[in-house]
């Protein structure tokens, strides 16, 4: 997984995208709470979705956030989604242009990071998306 973040940083995005497709899910672990967590958590299952944006490919990008959030997710044994999907998926859709589906997604991501460092930069950026669009819609 390193190695397509490293291909990804370096905008060798083939190469990225090729090593994506090898990916394969880990055997559930052992019963100790670091492999579980691991294991339940898709945050380093955004890759491809990541890569989809940086090629410019925003719808391709979107399906896959949804498809990794959807309550039928591919591996319906994992329950866990990191809120930083949230604030990734916002973002996408706020390139789109699809301002009334960032809304909502950026206040779940607020919702979920209620208790985060209020210094972080997505937390930040999510509060004056909403100010933003909230405007946009009242």
């Amino acid at each position: 997984m390193l190695q397509v973040e490293i291909y990804a940083a370096a905008n060798e995005l083939q190469k990225a995208s090729k090593l994506i497709s090898n990916i394969t899910r880990m055997d559930f672990p052992d019963m100790h709470t670091e492999y579980i967590m691991r294991y339940l958590l898709f945050f380093p299952n955004d890759f491809a979705a990541r890569i989809f944006k940086k090629q410019g490919q925003l719808d391709l990008a979107i399906q896959e956030y949804q498809k990794i959030m959807s309550k039928e997710k591919m591996f319906p044994d994992r329950q866990l989604i990191h809120p930083i999907l949230y604030f990734r998926l916002g973002v996408l859709f706020t390139m789109a242009g699809n301002l009334r589906q960032a809304l909502p997604i950026y206040q779940k991501f607020l919702e979920l990071y209620k208790d985060a460092n209020s210094k972080l930069p997505e937390v930040i950026e999510a509060k004056r998306q909403i100010t933003k669009l909230s405007g946009n819609n009242g």
